[in-house]
């Protein structure tokens, strides 16, 4: 993904284009997909069943799984050399002791980190694998690099996932492999190579990602490189076929749009070509994002979105199978609640996205879901890292924010195997949706439905280095003269209406004369990008030759007044030559809804010989204490530990911010049909459950 403190620079580049896509299939009549929400006894308490006789498979611990930023950000994150990640691995690497922190490791042993994804989302878009391996001391800047980033997985005792850049050619990616995991024999002669410099066995890396976010292309990276669906799968299909003539037993994968509905053409194209030869698709899911002065809003929506994933999730499955003819496993390589924002506080440091991202790996560990393994977003330093260090006379001091110790109770009380877990009577909450975050307030999910068109009426312009002209209503073109660089070009702003969300679609048509270019349109909230985070956006190319149609939506803010259309010109790279827009309209959309949503969620694990049951409790109700009877029996004894929050936007892990408030506890009241337990509001609890 990203790091965040240069997205404000980048607008509404990553996200916006979280609620854009080509142009899919339209819902406009209702569609009822009938889910069925029992009518609760408030008499009763919440009733969690679970049975230890019964399992649905064993606990992936891939699941659990990390990314790590520790390359050089040029061009994408920054204008110059960026030697810092690379040279101490984001601060999980001493570079002078040349080892792995001893702290950071153990923290990521508690959190119990089964994979680390490398070298880090849009880092990998100019990662050139060669210059991170050899001697350190002849490394350019790559101090911590390829053999000391599996030394740190086997430190930590997680599974390496090694992200491909798309700079590579389908011989760099065998080599890769070949040096990797090849043994040190002369016909392998990058296998020599890792001998020779210090690493005499194969490090036997099983996953492979190939690329990151391609969909969007390399930001500034030089040359400039955004491959269409149909390039990125031929490309797939080379380097796959490369990288397994020198190991079979490797996993490969593919990347889904960007941020982008499952409807995507992107991603039907790049099925329907490459989803034969792919061992699992990599999406990256971000449930929530913009900013509200008012906290609840947006921690609501936390709560509200993991349904909505595991919605998505399913969606990704089906279009699978239709599209490839078979379901690929997915790979959730990011996932996070998607805030850029600092102000009322940082969101993604907050207890409610942790809470958020909890119950959503819940979700994926389902054996339904076809989940092959989760990489959170991300843990150590940078923007969004709940880990911070900092290093003085040698000694690490590390501090740790409010999703540490939710996810350090989920490592710490999860066992090996899945156990049945059902849970009924509980409350379910509404929420009138934000953003990202659909309305839940039916029992039904109900599909978007179209109420009305707005025709946009457009003026000429002449301020901008590029010639903006109406060509009759709803229509124009754009003449680029040489033109490098990026532009946002905001149209007169018009009224909205609560409740709803906006789309705007349109057909694109290039004629390029030479040099690339990503054009595209959008909406953002009229206050502005920098003070809503509120937008959405979609991108064609300089290469659609003919009419294509594209669309955006996204749904407004509560106290939203107005959008303007804004005309996004990026990645343009010395181009000239007319961009034509048609049929550019914005409509005013009653968003999907899905039902109320759970205000307890659970899981359970138990040990192979079930003698001892793990339980873990989540309660999202942002104000109510909630009873619950966990129905087991034969129960010898049980112990509890919780970890809640005065309030869901707290950010600090701390004793007036989310902590860990019962450790260990034993639990009273065990009778031969199971316990009854009060699990406090804005919670997450594990019960260690001891049969006879």
């Amino acid at each position: 993904m990203k790091k965040g403190d240069d997205m404000l620079k980048r607008n509404m580049i990553c996200a916006a284009a979280v609620a854009g896509s080509v142009l899919g299939a339209c819902g406009c009549a209702v569609q009822q997909n009938a889910i069925s929400v029992p009518e609760r006894d408030p008499s009763r308490p919440v009733l969690i069943q679970v049975d230890p006789g019964k399992s649905p498979g064993a606990v992936n611990p891939l699941i659990f799984g990390n990314n790590l930023e520790a390359a050089n950000g040029k061009d994408i994150f920054s204008s110059k050399v960026d030697t810092a990640e690379p040279t101490n691995g984001q601060g999980s690497w001493n570079p002078g002791l040349r080892r792995p922190v001893p702290e950071v490791v153990e923290i990521c042993k508690s959190v119990r980190m089964g994979m680390l994804r490398y070298p880090g989302g849009c880092l990998t878009h100019n990662f050139d694998w060669h210059q991170a391996v050899g001697p350190a001391s002849e490394r350019k800047y790559f101090k911590f690099g390829i053999d000391e980033y599996i030394e740190l997985c086997r430190a930590i005792g997680a599974e390496p996932l090694m992200n491909v850049s798309e700079i590579c050619s389908p011989k760099d990616t065998a080599d890769l492999v070949e040096y990797l995991n090849l043994p040190a024999v002369p016909e392998y002669p990058w296998a020599m190579k890792r001998a020779q410099w210090g690493h005499k066995e194969p490090y036997k890396v099983k996953y492979f990602e190939m690329a990151n976010e391609s969909d969007h292309g390399n930001h500034n990276v030089q040359p400039l490189l955004k491959r269409n669906a149909t390039e990125y799968a031929g490309w797939y299909l080379s380097c796959a076929e490369a990288m397994r003539s020198k190991d079979r037993s490797i996993l490969v994968g593919g990347h889904a749009g960007t941020g982008t509905p499952v409807s995507d053409p992107w991603n039907h194209t790049l099925l329907k070509l490459a989803g034969g030869k792919m061992d699992f698709l990599a999406v990256h899911t971000y449930a929530v994002s913009g900013t509200s002065d008012d906290t609840s809003i947006p921690m609501r929506a936390c709560m509200a979105s993991t349904d909505q994933m595991e919605a998505k999730l399913a969606d990704y499955r089906a279009l699978s199978r239709k599209a490839a003819g078979k379901e690929i496993p997915l790979a959730v390589t990011e996932f996070n609640a998607s805030f850029i924002q600092e102000k009322p506080v940082p969101y993604r440091f907050t207890f409610g996205a942790a809470l958020f991202c909890a119950d959503y790996m819940r979700v994926m560990l389902k054996p339904e879901n076809n989940v092959a393994f989760a990489n959170y977003w991300q843990f150590l330093n940078g923007y969004w890292g709940y880990l911070r260090t900092k290093t003085e006379n040698g000694q690490t001091q590390i501090s740790t924010r409010a999703p540490y110790p939710v996810f350090k109770l989920l490592g710490e009380h999860t066992d090996t195997a899945l156990l049945d877990c059902r849970v009924s009577n509980e409350p379910r909450l509404e929420f009138e949706g934000f953003v990202r975050a659909m309305p839940a307030k039916k029992n039904f999910h109900a599909e978007k439905v179209f109420i009305r068109n707005m025709d946009f009426p457009l003026a000429d312009d002449s301020s901008r280095p590029y010639k903006i002209r109406a060509k009759g209503r709803n229509s124009m073109e754009i003449i680029f003269s040489e033109f490098t660089g990026e532009s946002y070009f905001e149209f007169k702003d018009f009224p909205v209406k609560p409740g709803l969300s906006y789309q705007v679609s349109f057909e694109l048509k290039s004629t390029p004369e030479k040099g690339s270019i990503s054009p595209g349109l959008g909406l953002c909230d009229a206050r502005g990008w920098t003070a809503s985070k509120s937008a959405c956006g979609v991108e064609g190319s300089g290469d659609d030759l003919d009419w294509k149609s594209y669309e955006s939506s996204m749904m407004i803010l509560p106290d939203a007044k107005a959008l303007y259309l804004v005309l996004r010109i990026r990645q343009a790279q010395k181009f000239s030559g007319r961009i034509e827009m048609r049929n550019i309209r914005i409509a005013e959309i009653e968003p999907e809804s899905f039902p109320p949503y759970s205000a307890i969620t659970a899981f359970a694990t138990g040990t192979s010989d079930r003698k001892v049951v793990k339980l873990i409790v989540m309660n999202k109700h942002h104000a109510d204490d909630l009873p619950a009877h966990v129905s087991l029996k034969n129960i010898r004894s049980a112990k509890i530990w919780t970890v809640s929050a005065p309030d869901l936007a707290v950010i600090s892990n701390s004793p007036d911010g989310a902590f860990e408030r019962v450790s260990g506890e034993p639990v009273e009241g065990i009778s031969a049909e199971g316990f009854t337990r009060t699990f406090p509001a804005r919670s997450i609890s594990a019960v260690e459950i001891v049969l006879d």
